[in-house]
C-alpha cells in the first residue's frame, strides 16, 4: 500500500470518529446554567391536558425587554415542574440548543420562589 492510499484511510477513521463523537451529543452546544422565570405551558393535548411546558425568562438590554423560553426536558425534576404552572422557579440544569434554534433545559435541581415575598421557599426540591 502506498503512503497516500494510508493517510487517506487514516483521515477517513478520523473522520468517522469525531463524526460519532459529536452525533452521541459528547462535543454539542451544552452547558450547566442556572435560570429564573416563570413555568409556562407551551404544548397541550388533544383534550386540553398541558404536555409540554417552559421556564420563560425575562431578559432586559438598554434598548428591549425579550422573553427566552427554555423548553423542559423529560428528566424527573422536569416531570414535577408541571405541578408548578405559572409560579416562579430558579433551575439548575444543562441547557442545549436544538436544531431549530430553541433552548432547552434538562432540570437537575429547582427552588419554587414565593410570589409575595419574591423570596426563595425554605425547600429546595
Amino acid at each position: 500500500m502506498s503512503n497516500s492510499f494510508k493517510k487517506a484511510v487514516a483521515v477517513l477513521f478520523v473522520f468517522c470518529g469525531l463524526t460519532l463523537f459529536v452525533n452521541k451529543g459528547l462535543c454539542s452546544d451544552q452547558s450547566e446554567k442556572t435560570i429564573t422565570g416563570v413555568i409556562s405551558a407551551i404544548e397541550w393535548d388533544d383534550n386540553d391536558n398541558v404536555i409540554g411546558i417552559a421556564i420563560s425568562v425575562t431578559v432586559e438590554s438598554e434598548d428591549d425587554t425579550e422573553v427566552v423560553d427554555y423548553i423542559i426536558g423529560d428528566t424527573e425534576k422536569g416531570k414535577e415542574l408541571f405541578n408548578y404552572i405559572d409560579k416562579k422557579v430558579k433551575a439548575v440544569g444543562t441547557v442545549k440548543t436544538d436544531e431549530d434554534g430553541n433552548l432547552w433545559i434538562d432540570v437537575n435541581k429547582y427552588t419554587i420562589i414565593s410570589s409575595e415575598e419574591e423570596s426563595e421557599e425554605e425547600t429546595t426540591l
